[in-house]
C-alpha cells in the first residue's frame, strides 16, 4: 500500500503502475531535476516512476532516484 500518512490516500498495490528509466544529465530536462540537485547526482541514474489514476482520472506520478547498490533513497519528484 501506498502510506497513507505521506499522501493522505490508500492505493492497493496493484493499481500502481511502475517504470524504470536510465538517464544521463544531458537528457533531463531542468524542471524535472534541477540543475543544482543534478550535479549532486551520477551522470548515469535510474529513474523509477510510480504513477496511479483515480476514479475522476487525475493521475498521480512519484518520481524516485536511488543509489543502485544500497537503493538509499537519493532524490524524489
Amino acid at each position: 500500500m501506498v502510506n497513507e500518512k505521506d499522501f493522505s490516500i490508500v492505493v492497493p498495490r496493484g493499481e500502481v503502475s511502475y517504470e524504470e528509466y536510465d538517464f544521463s544529465h544531458e537528457e533531463l530536462d531542468g524542471l524535472l531535476i534541477s540543475a543544482e540537485h543534478l550535479k549532486k547526482l551520477l551522470n548515469l541514474l535510474v529513474l523509477e516512476i510510480l504513477s496511479y489514476v483515480n476514479e475522476q482520472g487525475y493521475e498521480g506520478i512519484a518520481g524516485m532516484v536511488e543509489e543502485e547498490v544500497t537503493r538509499r533513497l537519493l532524490y524524489e519528484v
